[in-house]
């Protein structure tokens, strides 16, 4: 009987453990001097294994109170191992205290890139990000991270 018990114990972990265990990935990118140039591309890989799966992601960006600009707009594109691109573009409302976390001199403003994405190929997809604003952004940047996972 404590066998049975034992091994029915057993089987349950492992199933609650296999439901739960959605790898994220998280990615970081530190601005360099805290600027962003126009002309640069952060670009993140995104690794498919379960074309399956729904996935979503999500970003933060950390800046300073020397970020000058009241709003960020870029786009995101996100290519496929075999070429194919997905376009997307966003504006965040920069000086939005509700949205954003204050800590100490630094502020965080959470994105959602896409709450739902499915994919059409395994291997590795690059989602890659491009400012749009007039100029470069030479001020107040501290870095990007980018949560991707499965849901």
């Amino acid at each position: 009987m404590n066998i049975l018990k034992n091994l029915i114990f057993i089987i349950t972990a492992i199933f609650i453990f296999s439901c739960s265990n959605k790898k994220e990935q998280v990615h970081f990118h530190e601005f360099k001097e805290h600027a962003w140039d126009a002309d640069e591309v952060i670009s993140i890989p995104l690794q498919i294994d379960d074309t399956s799966k729904t996935y979503e992601i999500n970003g933060v960006i950390k800046y300073n109170s020397l970020f000058s600009f009241s709003n960020l707009s870029f786009n995101i594109s996100i290519l496929s191992p075999s070429g194919s691109s997905r376009f997307k573009s966003l504006n965040l409302n920069m000086k939005e205290k509700k949205d954003s976390i204050a800590e100490k001199n630094n502020l965080e403003m959470p994105f959602s890139v896409y709450k739902t994405i499915r994919f059409n190929e395994n291997g590795t997809w690059i989602l890659n990000m491009t400012h749009q604003m007039p100029v470069d952004i030479n001020n107040g940047l501290e870095n990007l991270e980018i949560r991707f996972k499965s849901i």
